[in-house]
């Protein structure tokens, strides 16, 4: 039953793919479009079969497991690729959009809910996971941003590039606090995630405020992490 199954999806990803390459090929014969490197179509193979393979784990009903969330990133980093060719693009201006789709690839791998080993590490991370995620799309923007602004021959400060750094701590603290209530994690993994944050946020606050970590800053640093620590574990006994 389940080699007729691969079967199908196997015979139904040929088909789909022989039809996209049909039309394709038709469509650049007959000039009903044109593009740049037609060879990029080739990135369309592994992205079909992704989009079986999706529909396919959709229908088993196994929750947002992570074979969606592979076959969503097979469907999208390709042909994002592809059209990157067919554009012509300039790869500098276009590597932005695929930090965007990895950080969506990232973040929605943060609603995983499968019994699997990976859905279970996701369940245990996923303030982190959505907070990353987060963090690598806000790059991306502000990337672009930052090419828009060279075209008219302005810089983006790289102050704004600290945003990032603070929104993936945040993720951190959630964790803390979530973790207040959930008594079977240790206080050593608790701590040790909000050392975590609270070195991503120390460093994304003084990027964007410009700022450098003296002696002084370091030891505030560290004695606000000593009494964050304290309170937490008080917090959970």
């Amino acid at each position: 039953m389940k080699n007729q199954k691969q079967k199908s999806t196997s015979l139904l990803s040929g088909a789909l793919i022989l039809l996209v390459l049909s039309i394709f090929f038709l469509g650049i014969w007959t000039g009903l479009f044109a593009v740049h490197n037609w060879w990029a179509i080739i990135f369309w193979i592994p992205a079909i079969s992704s989009i079986t393979n999706l529909f396919q784990e959709i229908k088993r009903k196994n929750g947002f497991s992570f074979a969606i969330v592979s076959s969503i990133s097979g469907i999208l980093f390709p042909i994002a690729i592809s059209f990157g060719f067919f554009m012509n693009v300039d790869w500098q201006q276009f590597t932005p959009l695929l930090i965007i789709i990895a950080g969506l690839i990232l973040f929605q791998t943060g609603f995983l809910n499968s019994d699997e080993p990976i859905g279970k590490m996701a369940a245990n991370f996923r303030s982190w996971i959505f907070s990353t995620g987060l963090a690598v799309i806000t790059t991306g923007i502000l990337f672009i941003v930052s090419l828009v602004l060279s075209k008219n021959n302005q810089n983006l400060s790289l102050s704004w590039f600290g945003i990032p750094f603070m929104i993936c701590a945040l993720g951190g603290f959630f964790f803390v606090v979530k973790s207040n209530a959930q008594t079977e994690r240790s206080n050593l993994f608790v701590i040790v995630n909000l050392l975590t944050a609270l070195i991503f946020f120390t460093i994304g606050f003084l990027a964007f405020a410009g700022l450098k970590l003296n002696f002084w800053g370091g030891a505030i640093t560290f004695a606000l992490y000593v009494l964050l620590s304290i309170v937490v574990i008080q917090i959970r006994k």
